[in-house]
């Protein structure tokens, strides 16, 4: 009778282990992930990505810069603050279709916490690296772009 007892406890072991396995495979599970901007979407090279980024940081400068050296007839004597709180509530109703997608740090900290398919090493430029610093790259230019650079044109558009 030992031997059954020891037999089921075996079973038991193997049932607990295979738990295990499943949830660690459910934690590195990335199919319910969804894309919405290019930073977010691995399987493009790195150095279109970049360009982009640059392209992207340089229009943001351009807008900050024409907000920044507005003449006195065109300037702050004109805004309203009612223009701006209704600029501001049209601006929040048609966010996802007109302004992008807003940064979405549960998607990076998920991506970047599965360490399973991080460990690969991938072409950026010239250089082999990680997919993991890759990732970490990436998530840095989405914040600059998607959480800063649209905060402020969300926020200062009714201003124009």
């Amino acid at each position: 009778m030992k031997r059954q007892h020891k037999g089921k406890d075996e079973e038991d072991d193997e049932g607990e282990d295979v738990e295990k396995l499943l949830e660690g495979e459910q934690k590195n599970d990335l199919s319910d992930l969804k894309i919405v901007n290019k930073y977010q979407m691995m399987s493009m090279r790195f150095t279109p990505v970049f360009f982009l980024f640059v392209c992207q940081l340089t229009l943001a400068m351009f807008y900050m810069y024409s907000i920044n050296c507005r003449t006195a007839t065109e300037g702050w004597s004109n805004s309203s603050g009612l223009r701006w709180f209704i600029g501001i509530l049209l601006c929040n109703i048609t966010d996802k279709d007109q302004a992008g997608a807003v940064f979405d740090l549960p998607f990076w900290q998920k991506l970047i916490s599965n360490k399973k398919e991080m460990t690969c090493k991938g072409r950026m430029g010239c250089f082999r690296v990680s997919y993991w610093v890759q990732a970490i790259l990436r998530m840095l230019m989405s914040i600059g772009v998607n959480l800063f650079t649209r905060g402020i044109v969300v926020f200062t558009a009714p201003i124009l």
